[in-house]
């Protein structure tokens, strides 16, 4: 009876489905027009997605829509709520009926958009392999966070009408609890358990359209079902974030090299001289309500051609007396070592500390104690591309290419890549005869993800650099000018995270006046 649902849903909704594809393929064709060469949202700032237009911002909605309503119209085919069904009176069994529209979504749904992603990849130029394992992880992902969830909402719904009030409805209550629920921050801290938090918000749909839809399709009981579901929105709502510390326990236990930082150490040095900076934090700190107390600090023991992520730190002051003040979440920082010795050097690590506090034993000889919590990631992938009209393909920063942009004051280095987007990519424009370099340009988003899992547009990443060398007010500022490119080169490393550990620095006696901010 299974297939025979399911022939008769095709026969119904074939064209829907086609049209459905269509979509797709605009998009997909849209995306490949984009190139590698977007137009990053800041100067000299690497930027993921950085392709913004009313096209861009549009055709994803019209086609997620678009799936949406196709999946209403394969449930509405044998609505479950009422009593004038004709599936009620034949009768067939519910089983039957649920596998055959999960076998409906699978095919007019899911496949549309894993066919589009693979054409899309394949046409990039990549690998079946790669063109494939891309495509079906993100569409794995979208079925667990996407259709699924909107198959058993579409389950508890008559029509179309009722499902369009219904949908309003939540996203309205949704809106008003995103208002009222505070969302936490960190000074600028760059937080990489994003992926965590989705596994478990993601697990959380999973699970709850199972339910419902075992519940809605063997028992047919919807006001109760719509109580389920209004459960399974707070629940997803009102998810805490995993605590810091118990996501980097998880990190450490799935890192490929638990062992590769034991020589990292992190120590404080009172003499500042040679300090690489000699501020850090915001200008204006009692704006904040805090002060900044800057420390000296070395850090050795980095393995050459690696780069160290401060992920976050706990910052604690303990009096003479043995009274303990936390201090919370402290900034991270970030170290890159790519040559012999380049990451050693010294510099300042700012903790806050609040007003009153600081007020209270700014003269006070205290012991302070910090827990970093670390990530080491070593070089994956590199890169050696013609500063003008290069183009290069490995294995982990994809295909990349330059150029110079329109208004010929930067190189542009583009890539687009099937694969896990690196963590970490540094960029150097230089001239080969002279060995001249223009300043260093580095890329960060720490993704610590141990699986590829994508909500966007298409399966492929993107990733825009801009390497400046030239400026308008400052003909000189660069060593590399624009005479210079045709014998110019951009080098191109990525990093991908191996190990986290954690390290605690203790300065036994210290006067917080000493080394705060002016």
């Amino acid at each position: 009876m299974i297939w025979h649902i399911f022939k008769k849903d095709w026969r119904l909704l074939w064209r829907f489905s086609a049209g459905f594809g269509v979509m797709n393929f605009v998009l997909i064709a849209t995306m490949l027009a984009i190139g590698r060469f977007n137009a990053p949202l800041f100067p000299q700032v690497m930027t993921i997605s950085g392709y913004r237009s009313p096209l861009t911002d549009l055709l994803p909605l019209v086609t997620l829509l678009g799936g949406v309503f196709l999946i209403m119209t394969i449930v509405h085919q044998e609505a479950i709520p009422g009593v004038r069904q004709d599936w009620l009176v034949r009768p067939i069994q519910r089983r039957d009926l649920l596998f055959a529209k999960l076998l409906s979504v699978l095919v007019l749904v899911q496949g549309p958009i894993l066919a589009a992603d693979l054409t899309e990849a394949l046409l990039a130029g990549f690998s079946v392999q790669q063109s494939m394992h891309a495509a079906l992880a993100r569409s794995i992902y979208l079925l667990f966070s996407f259709s699924l969830p909107v198959l058993a909402f579409a389950s508890l719904t008559k029509n179309l009408m009722e499902a369009i009030v219904g949908g309003t409805a939540i996203f309205v209550a949704r809106s008003i609890l995103n208002l009222v629920v505070p969302v936490g921050s960190f000074f600028g801290i760059e937080l990489p358990r994003n992926w965590i938090d989705t596994t478990i918000r993601v697990g959380i749909l999973l699970l709850g359209a199972c339910v419902l839809l075992g519940f809605q399709y063997s028992h047919r009981k919807t006001m109760l079902a719509r109580w389920l579901m209004a459960a399974v929105v707070l629940i997803y709502t009102f998810a805490p974030p995993v605590p810091m510390d118990a996501a980097f326990a998880i990190e450490q236990r799935l890192a490929p090299a638990a062992d590769i930082g034991n020589r990292v150490t992190i120590s404080f040095e009172p003499n500042r001289e040679g300090l690489e900076d000699r501020k850090m934090g915001p200008s204006d700190s009692a704006g904040l309500g805090y002060v900044f107390v800057l420390f000296p600090i070395r850090i050795t023991g980095i393995p050459d051609e690696a780069v160290l992520n401060g992920d976050f730190s706990k910052a604690r002051l303990i009096t003479p007396d043995g009274e303990s003040y936390d201090l919370g979440q402290q900034n991270g920082f970030r170290r890159w070592n790519e040559y012999p010795g380049a990451g050693n050097s010294l510099i300042n690590y700012g903790i806050r500390v609040p007003q009153d506090v600081y007020r209270r034993f700014e003269d006070q000889p205290l012991r302070v104690e910090i827990d970093y919590s670390l990530t080491l990631l070593r070089l994956a992938d590199s890169q050696i591309l013609a500063a003008t009209g290069g183009d290069e393909r490995t294995k982990d920063l994809g295909w990349c290419g330059t150029r110079v942009d329109e208004v010929g004051l930067q190189v542009l280095f583009g890539c687009i890549e099937a694969g896990q987007q690196p963590s970490c990519v540094s960029l150097i424009l230089e001239h080969k005869p002279s060995g001249a370099r223009n300043p260093f340009v580095s890329f960060c988003r720490p993704d610590y993800s141990p699986y590829r899992y994508r909500f966007g547009p298409d399966a492929l990443g993107r990733f825009t650099a801009s390497l400046p060398f030239a400026n308008p007010s400052s003909a000189d500022l660069y060593p590399v000018k624009a005479s210079m490119l045709a014998e110019s080169q951009v080098r191109a490393r990525a990093y991908k995270p191996q190990g986290h550990f954690v390290r605690q620095l203790v300065i036994p006696q210290i006067r917080l006046r000493e080394w705060a901010t002016d």
